[in-house]
């Protein structure tokens, strides 16, 4: 059986949690253009699938803009930060790790980005 529910609802959109009868989970994330999303970091490795939509993404080294179609990988330690260029529907998971054994953690550069926008 999957489990599939609502875990965030804010101005900037929606997140929710898709857990599969291994433990492995994946996230369906919907924002509202104009919004930052994540400023931080996964002790485990991610990736990414943006089912629609415009995004930018800054990584520590790099900033690329991805569209409808695109996977993103992000490494373990790697911090992230995206902005909605358009409403955009995405879907992360991590491969190597179920539910629970991975920790995310917030990169204080990126991340004020994202807090700001509740101020």
């Amino acid at each position: 059986m999957i489990d599939f529910k609502l875990i965030s609802h804010d101005k900037r959109g929606e997140s929710y949690s898709i857990t599969f009868e291994d433990g492995r989970e994946a996230m369906l994330i919907v924002t509202k253009k104009g919004f930052y999303r994540g400023g931080h970091y996964h002790t485990t490795d991610e990736i990414s699938l943006l089912l629609s939509g415009s995004i930018k993404c800054w990584k520590k080294d790099s900033t690329k803009i991805y569209n409808t179609g695109e996977l993103i990988s992000n490494k373990a330690g790697e911090p992230h930060l995206t902005l909605a260029l358009t409403d955009y529907v995405l879907l992360d998971w991590k491969p190597n790790d179920k539910f629970g054994e991975w920790e995310t953690i917030e990169y204080e550069p990126y991340r004020i980005c994202v807090t700001q926008q509740f101020d």
